[in-house]
């Protein structure tokens, strides 16, 4: 899954990833690792804020949001099981302000879609119900497969209630993930953090090392000046907005005649070593894991 993480990251243009149980911690930007090694967060695009480590969990602070990454040993004993509980309950209420907690529980509980709930999946919910937080997960698709073993949903999304409505398209992928777990992906709208987006949509900037002088120069001769042409009957606020514009407009022409936009969005290419070959293998490799699945059923 480590191999193949990058090249999900660049299809699905994920921002945060939440990691459970990873076979080796990446060596790169934005990667935080709990201090057992047992779950990680990777933010491969944005700054992290802050940061913060115990032996079944790392959080992250990434805008106005505060993230967990969690896993619990299905080998831990009931006691042991609680006393780490407690110890993720403290470090969760630290904390203020929005959270997203995810991870590998080892838990069963209907209300992320199991069947029946047992001992961890009640101390889990009693804990949520403390620190008011709410079950994410939608549906009964299961995020564990494994022959031999059954299907389970240890995997569980926590948010608090702020947090929990600007959750959509919560969902279970069928991608192939080399793991017995599967990708889990939501989107959070973040209005302020989409506001900012737009407005620098909006505002275009331009590649000035490219900038052709004399062009630059041709053009403000040829040009029109913005007070030009105005009619007389506008009053002072209104004389003053259409000379605004007409400034901004000629500023805009002028620049796109004498050099390059610069693209504001981040372009994630696919990793070095992904090819249409390596593409169908992974395609191939997960419906015959599909098929050998549906075998064992019947």
């Amino acid at each position: 899954m480590n191999y193949l993480l990058p090249q999900f990251v660049a299809e699905e243009k994920a921002d945060i990833l939440l990691i459970s149980e990873q076979y080796t911690d990446r060596d790169t930007p934005g990667w935080v690792s709990s201090d057992a090694r047992t779950a990680a967060v990777w933010v491969p695009m944005r700054g992290i804020a802050e940061s913060g480590t115990g032996d079944d969990y790392v959080r992250v602070r990434v805008g106005r949001i505060t993230y967990f990454s969690v896993y619990l040993s299905p080998n831990l004993t009931a006691a042991d099981f609680a006393i780490r509980l407690g110890v993720l309950e403290d470090a969760i209420r630290d904390v203020s302000g929005e959270l997203v907690i995810g991870g590998d529980f080892n838990a069963r509980a209907t209300e992320w879609g199991m069947t029946t709930t047992n001992c961890r999946g009640r101390v889990i919910l009693e804990m949520a119900a403390r620190l008011s937080l709410v079950v994410a997960n939608e549906g009964n698709t299961t995020t564990y497969r494994r022959p031999g073993f059954g299907e389970s949903i240890p995997d569980v999304t926590f948010a608090s209630e702020t947090t929990i409505r600007k959750i959509r398209d919560w969902h279970v992928m069928e991608e192939y993930t080399a793991s017995d777990h599967r990708y889990i992906l939501f989107d959070i709208q973040d209005d302020h953090r989409n506001r900012t987006r737009e407005r620098k949509k909006q505002t275009p900037r331009w590649n000035t090392r490219r900038m052709n002088r004399d062009r630059l120069a041709e053009e403000m001769q040829r040009a029109e000046l913005p007070s030009i042409g105005l009619p007389q009957q506008l009053s002072g606020r209104e004389k003053a907005e259409a000379l605004i514009e007409r400034t901004t407009r000629l500023i805009t022409e002028l620049y796109d005649a004498a050099m390059p936009r610069v693209s504001c969005g981040h372009i994630r290419h696919p990793v070095y070593w992904w090819m249409e070959e390596i593409a169908k293998l992974r395609k191939d490799c997960f419906h015959a894991r599909r098929e050998a699945q549906k075998a064992l059923k019947r």
